[in-house]
């Protein structure tokens, strides 16, 4: 499992300079699929915050949570079983409806605290980030608290 994350032909100083959210392709990848699309562009920083938030639920016993996107009907739904394993079901145009993919809440925060890592590499570089990259290093501790208490 992975949260892609990149900067890659984007301008991340431009959105920075106009003061808007900087924009990365951004997507979920679990075998061999993209969610919502490879090419999927973003708020890599809002959506990683807001997931990192389901994940913190999802790491109190929620038994559902909703993993959102900032347009269209595209979220991931994910639901605990009773063995722990966390179903994540993709919802909108790009879903056919059927696919569920299965993962632990460690492979969440891992695959998370990848894509924080990305994200901030990208926009260390500019002084206009640095909230960016202060809300991110937040979200990391958030995780590294999750992932205690997952963790054998």
């Amino acid at each position: 499992m992975e949260i892609h994350v990149s900067s890659e032909e984007m301008d991340v100083a431009k959105d920075l300079a106009r003061g808007i959210q900087p924009t990365f392709w951004i997507s979920w990848r679990i075998n061999g699929n993209c969610y919502p699309d490879a090419k999927w562009i973003d708020f890599g920083t809002v959506l990683l915050n807001w997931w990192i938030q389901v994940c913190e639920q999802l790491g109190d016993g929620a038994m559902f949570g909703t993993f959102m996107f900032m347009d269209g009907p595209y979220e991931i739904v994910a639901m605990r079983s009773k063995g722990g394993m966390i179903a994540l079901r993709p919802n909108g145009a790009y879903d056919d409806g059927r696919t569920e993919w299965t993962v632990t809440l460690l492979d969440l925060v891992n695959a998370l605290s990848a894509a924080i890592a990305k994200c901030i590499v990208c926009l260390e570089p500019y002084s206009a980030a640095a909230f960016h990259v202060a809300m991110l290093r937040s979200d990391e501790t958030a995780l590294a608290n999750v992932r205690a208490t997952v963790s054998p």
